[in-house]
């Protein structure tokens, strides 16, 4: 139990700094770029998380679940650098997307080619300082993850301050700072992951065999496909509310509903960071039943605090985009409202998409994110959403409850698992509270809205706890 409140205690602080220096990125993202160049921002970040969730995750998710038992085999550092040549094979490939993408879409009015593609390969490259920081988290070592997360984040906000201030104040100039701080940690972070091991080429040779590579190429594809119709529901629209309206509307709506991605990212990560690693060496060798009582247990402590700070987010709306975006984007706090319903179904999809990885059955989860992803495609091109741009985030929302519901139908036919219903219900009622702030005027200054935002935030650190401890009376969750 010390051990617990210890770990708990420091990932925690550590989460808190990260969402601090993330929503004062956003923040200077709003106030230093044009909002031409803030939607400039939006659209290279779908791109890119369109091509890593194509040509790179697919592979990482495969290596994710076979880190433990690589590292007790002591073939880790094997694995890790077929990896590193692995990912840069990617990368090639993604550059003859990004060529079609960039024609297709008419890009050139906001750059040329090759400072696109060069961004591209840059910044893919980069994103695997997160993929090695990930292994750390995973084999236990958490205080050493968030000290190499804040860093990362630290030089990156730094880097790109430098960068839009002296030479370019653009979406790109600022994304290059933060893939300037990852490669420099890059080096560090895959030896601290390695270390221990030597890599044995002739281990290598032997383990390339088509067996091997028709085991990862039949678990990877599924997971391909169903990445891209995550990307398609997640980020697609980005792409065309560009297309259908303007840059500047795609920057006004991606505003309000970064924040509440930044707010549910950082508190599903605390998640992640904490009860990942113990569900992984829960289900490691685990019969059916034990696998399934894993996630039940891991259910029982995410859900009802991703459904309580779904209501924190939505009744503070107001308040929290007065703090944390510039004034030229403050009305756009309907955006964050409908985005907080968007992301807890969000999180709470990819709660049940373990259950895929965990039974090595990746093909139920292409169904659900296939009818999402059709359905907002479909309708964001047909509904004319120019008067009541509302509409394009609810749209959104709604398709993700399908998702949601049909992708847990799915994993229930995989494993007996079950939602937790009474854990849920008590977040409504301790949700009850915030409604009070409706009747709080939503014109105030920086201060009051600093201070509704700060007690109703103690009172969700209050909840949350009450919520965490009370599902540790009823599971026991091996710790060690």
């Amino acid at each position: 139990m010390k051990k617990l409140n210890k770990d708990f205690v420091i990932l925690t602080l550590g989460k808190i700094l990260q969402v601090a220096i993330a929503l004062l990125s956003v923040r200077l993202l709003t106030s230093l770029l044009s909002t031409t160049e803030v939607g400039n921002y939006y659209l290279l970040i779908t791109i890119l998380t369109l091509l890593n969730f194509t040509f790179l995750n697919p592979i990482g998710q495969y290596y994710n679940r076979h880190i433990i038992p690589w590292r007790l085999s002591k073939n880790l550092s094997n694995a890790s650098l077929v990896l590193v040549f692995t990912r840069f094979f990617g990368v090639l490939c993604s550059l003859i997307i990004s060529t079609v993408v960039f024609y297709v879409f008419d890009y050139e009015v906001y750059y040329s080619l090759c400072e696109f593609l060069l961004f591209i390969f840059v910044s893919l490259m980069a994103s695997s300082f997160l993929v090695y920081l990930n292994v750390i988290n995973i084999l236990g070592n958490r205080v050493l993850f968030i000290k190499y997360l804040l860093v990362s984040l630290i030089l990156g906000l730094s880097f790109s301050l430098l960068i839009t201030e002296f030479i370019d104040k653009s979406g790109m100039a600022w994304l290059y700072g933060i893939a300037i701080a990852q490669l420099l940690l890059f080096i560090p972070v895959y030896k601290k992951v390695t270390a221990g091991e030597r890599t044995v080429y002739s281990k290598l040779k032997a383990k390339l065999d088509y067996l091997t590579i028709k085991k990862v190429f039949v678990f990877s594809l599924p997971v391909t496909i169903t990445l891209f119709l995550q990307w398609g529901q997640n980020s697609s629209y980005r792409i065309i509310v560009e297309d259908k309206y303007s840059i500047e509307v795609l920057a006004y709506v991606a505003v309000g509903l970064s924040v509440a991605t930044a707010i549910y990212s950082a508190v599903e990560s605390l998640a992640t960071q904490y009860f990942m690693p113990i569900y992984l060496r829960d289900i490691n060798n685990a019969t059916q039943k034990e696998r399934a009582e894993a996630w039940n247990k891991l259910a029982a402590y995410v859900l009802p605090i991703y459904f309580l700070l779904m209501s924190y987010t939505i009744f503070t709306a107001p308040f929290l985009m007065k703090v944390l975006i510039n004034e030229k984007f403050h009305g756009a706090y309907i955006y964050l409202m409908i985005g907080a319903s968007i992301e807890f179904f969000r999180v709470s999809s990819n709660v049940f998409y373990l259950i895929s990885q965990s039974e090595v059955k990746t093909k139920s989860t292409i169904t659900p994110y296939l009818i999402g992803f059709s359905f907002v495609v479909v309708a964001l091109y047909f509904v004319n959403a120019k008067e009541y741009l509302w509409l394009i985030p609810s749209i959104l929302s709604f398709s993700y409850l399908l998702i949601a519901t049909i992708l847990f139908i799915n994993m229930k036919k995989l494993l007996s698992i079950k939602l937790p219903v009474l854990q849920i219900l008590k977040a409504t009622v301790l949700s009850l509270p915030f409604i009070s702030l409706l009747i709080i005027d939503g014109n105030q200054n920086i201060i009051g809205s600093l201070t509704i935002i700060g007690i109703s935030g103690v009172y969700f650190l209050f909840a949350s706890h009450f919520l965490f401890t009370n599902s540790m009376k009823k599971n026991t969750y091996n710790i060690t």
